[in-house]
């Protein structure tokens, strides 16, 4: 193990180099090179949390001052994300619990029980779930990917039951909506983008075009929908829930690196209309944007989005005060929903 070129210790000389690190932090405590050693040397000493907790008070109080940090920076986040999946599984029955806690709170603000179910969603679903009173029924079902690693899976659901607790919330005091596009603004949707739906309709049957524009469109309002909701949740989570931290770190690292390839791949960036992909990129900005602020850019989730032109809209957007998630209300979600709506030129919402 060496540290600055200067200071080497000798495998399994852990307490030797802790020791060196947070002598080296006293008298800089923005030292990033020391706070990653310390880390390390931690995590090797069989302290995982502690290594975590030194990777956190790094991305806090250090700043990158010039490219030559970059290399440590992208280190530490890498080893930030690799000690969130080790404490997820380490922590997995403290998780399992916060989830039941969290199941009997859904069942008693919205008045009904909710149950799991795990299914094949495919690579573009992570989870869903269904409100028993939007189906009839006497009682949620939540859903979750069925490949998902056992930490992940339950970040989804206790995503999913912050979801259901917060239209609860919502419904109890009159402020929930029901958001949805109807045939006239599909219609007008197609046709403000004719010249670029051209190629997929050149490219394809025209059975499989009809398909995939209409995929793309329902695609992207759910990104409309959900987004802003999410982030409120994920607010919600990492301040009412930390038991789930480190799983929520390992799912939304996830959710990230899917979004990044759902905006980036060649295949899909050469079919999706401009506009369309434009908005996506700018929604998902925001998220990276907001996933940046709450982890203090340890998971570097806006470096992406940078290199596809995307963050300076959203990060205008999403720092000029008007994504007020800190600041939530009963029902606020659903104002949240509007502002992007109204930024993209994509409006309408009915109360239900």
């Amino acid at each position: 193990m060496e540290w600055n070129g200067r200071h080497v210790f000798r495998k399994g000389d852990y307490r030797k180099a802790v020791t060196a690190f947070e002598t080296a932090l006293k008298e800089n405590p923005r030292f990033a090179n020391a706070h990653l050693g310390l880390a390390v040397a931690l995590a090797d000493s069989g302290e995982p949390r502690r290594a975590f907790e030194a990777l956190e008070r790094m991305f806090a109080s250090s700043v990158v001052q010039d490219t030559r940090d970059m290399p440590t920076f992208e280190q530490a986040g890498r080893y930030y994300q690799e000690l969130a999946k080790r404490l997820a599984a380490e922590t997995i029955e403290t998780a399992e619990a916060e989830v039941e806690t969290l199941a009997r709170e859904a069942e008693r603000v919205s008045g009904f029980p909710a149950q799991f179910e795990d299914e094949d969603l495919g690579v573009q679903i992570t989870a869903s779930s269904e409100m028993a009173w939007k189906h009839g029924r006497d009682h949620h079902v939540i859903r979750v990917r069925q490949s998902l690693d056992p930490a992940v899976k339950l970040h989804m659901r206790a995503h999913e039951l912050c979801h259901i607790i917060m239209e609860g919330e919502a419904r109890s005091v009159g402020t929930n909506r029901w958001f949805s596009s109807n045939e006239a603004g599909w219609t007008l949707a197609q046709q403000e983008l004719a010249n670029e739906l051209g190629p997929i309709r050149r490219s394809l049957p025209p059975h499989r075009a009809e398909a995939l524009v209409e995929r793309l469109f329902k695609g992207l309002m759910a990104q409309l929908y959900n987004l802003p909701l999410d982030m409120m949740i994920e607010r919600r989570i990492a301040t009412k829930h930390p038991a789930l931290r480190f799983a929520q770190i390992q799912s939304i690292s996830l959710l990230l690196d899917e979004a990044v390839k759902g905006c980036s791949a060649p295949d899909i960036v050469r079919l999706v209309p401009r506009r369309v992909m434009h908005a996506s990129r700018f929604l998902n900005g925001c998220y990276a944007a907001f996933v940046d602020q709450q982890y203090a850019g340890a998971l570097a989730a806006s470096s992406p989005f940078i290199q596809m032109g995307a963050m300076d809209r959203a990060r205008n957007y999403s720092g000029a005060g008007k994504t007020p998630i800190a600041t939530y209300r009963q029902g606020g979600e659903y104002d949240l929903v509007d502002m992007f709506a109204a930024e993209l030129r994509l409006q309408g919402g009915s109360r239900g």
